[in-house]
């Protein structure tokens, strides 16, 4: 279960839940093509069923989809077979759009208890939770001064967060940290080369 990394990189992780949205995520994904940066979506398995199509974008344009639940539910306390087979029907979901099978998971609310390590494991799937959140537009603004190399960055492009004032703010951010030099990248991208740095060794950009 990772919040950061050390940054060894300079590369730091764009990442938004709760979509796909036919509101809000054609607008994320316009931003991030407008600022060249891939990000993460942890997507919930529902909505990916039913909105196929922004998946399929999702994975077009180099983005990673990745795991958060079937619905936007409270994983803590689901019985081990239950959480399994929420998991999976949502990585089903996933693939049937025409995204890769998923790397990562993000369980909503961030909270994890032993089942849910164990689905992880045996799902073969990384937990990746976060260490700067942009619950507003305020929040958003303020990213560009607190999140920094190795730095897991909380958005949303579905629910109630959302709000073209946070993503105008959010885009503002981004544009500073890569004028600073830093990489935004993928959650997997960002734990396959970091974890490759720490080791002294180099790896090949992963999604």
């Amino acid at each position: 279960m990772v919040f950061q990394t050390g940054g060894e990189t300079g590369k730091l992780a764009l990442t938004f839940d709760d979509g796909p949205d036919p509101r809000w995520t054609p607008l994320v994904l316009d931003m991030l093509t407008r600022l060249r940066v891939r990000a993460t979506f942890f997507v919930l398995g529902s909505a990916a069923e039913s909105h196929p199509e922004l998946i399929a974008r999702e994975a077009d344009e180099g983005h990673e989809v990745a795991v958060h639940n079937w619905v936007h539910t409270d994983v803590y306390g689901v019985d081990f077979p239950e959480l399994t087979g929420s998991v999976r029907r949502t990585c089903e979901a996933i693939t049937a759009a025409g995204a890769p099978p998923p790397n990562l998971w993000r369980p909503p609310y961030g909270r994890v208890d032993a089942p849910a390590m164990m689905v992880a494991a045996q799902q073969g799937l990384d937990v990746l939770l976060w260490s700067v959140h942009t619950p507003s537009a305020a929040k958003a603004a303020a990213v560009k001064d607190v999140a920094g190399a190795g730095s897991v960055i909380l958005c949303h492009d579905g629910r109630t967060q959302p709000s073209e004032d946070l993503f105008t703010a959010l885009e503002g951010s981004i544009r500073s940290l890569l004028e600073r030099g830093l990489t935004v990248t993928t959650g997997s991208d960002l734990l396959t080369s970091d974890r490759a740095a720490s080791l002294g060794t180099t790896s090949e950009p992963s999604a």
